[in-house]
């Protein structure tokens, strides 16, 4: 699957919307203001429901993909 990726702000967040089997959805990865780190959280594209966050993933278009790829793999699995 091939995902555009775009840069947000000056913080450097990354964000893409994807589909998987006919279902739309947000992901994005951004520092974590307090307590300091990193996040991947994958939202439906018409809500701010959380379906999947995880924390220390890399602020790179490589982290972005693989945690959207461990969220698919686990849709998968259900």
């Amino acid at each position: 699957m091939e995902y555009k990726i775009e840069r947000l702000g000056v913080a450097g967040t990354l964000a893409c919307q994807f589909e998987h089997k006919g279902h739309r959805y947000s992901a994005q990865v951004d520092k974590i203001p307090l307590g300091g780190g990193t996040g991947c959280t994958i939202c439906p594209e018409n809500g701010f429901d959380e379906l999947y966050t995880k924390d220390h993933v890399p602020l790179t278009e490589v982290g972005l993909i693989a945690c959207i790829e461990e969220f698919v793999s686990e849709l998968e699995e259900e």
